[in-house]
């Protein structure tokens, strides 16, 4: 059981950090496709192709990572996150963003399945409800706390520093994950 609640924590603090690294870009994202030459359009195009990418092909890696090392394929997913975080600050151009988020849709279709499989696993019999209440207080929270923090980070800062904390963020999350998750002998 022991075991199990290190992981749960594990896992739930390690989406934390990519909610929250994900969640500064959330308040802002209009602005920033509007600073790149985008207009509403390009807006949802952005994230059509996202939601389209991660949700056709969650279904074809939640069927390969049947066979696969689950722990691997969710730090695979997040490690991919990260340099697209950074290419945010290189984008000139809407068709640009739009490679983007295909990526990060394919990251996310690699690690989501595999990190609720994870999570899924780690959950304490009968208390299941409780654990996944906890996931979603931890999302919730998460993202209302970063909608603030990136819409200061930008108003002072700009977007460049946006980027910049959302990957650095996202790379603690993932070091430190990584790294005590390699304590954990049962995956």
């Amino acid at each position: 059981m022991k075991t199990m609640k290190k992981r749960l924590k594990l896992l739930l603090l390690l989406d934390t950090f990519f909610i929250v690294a994900a969640g500064l870009l959330g308040p802002v994202y209009a602005i920033y496709i509007e600073k790149i030459g985008g207009n509403i359009l390009d807006i949802g195009y952005a994230w059509a192709i996202f939601s389209i990418f991660a949700g056709v092909l969650i279904l074809v890696m939640g069927k390969i990572e049947e066979k696969r090392n689950k722990r691997k394929m969710a730090i695979l997913g997040y490690m991919i996150k990260i340099p697209c975080f950074l290419a945010y600050i290189f984008i000139t151009h809407p068709y640009q963003l739009f490679i983007i988020q295909m990526v990060l849709g394919i990251a996310t279709a690699i690690g989501t399945p595999a990190y609720d499989a994870l999570f899924s696993r780690a959950l304490n019999k009968g208390k299941e409800a409780f654990e996944w209440g906890m996931w979603e207080f931890s999302y919730n929270i998460s993202n209302a706390a970063a909608a603030l923090m990136g819409s200061f980070i930008v108003f002072y800062f700009g977007f460049d520093s946006l980027f910049v904390l959302m990957a650095i963020l996202a790379a603690i999350g993932l070091i430190i994950f990584t790294h005590l998750s390699r304590k954990i002998k049962k995956w």
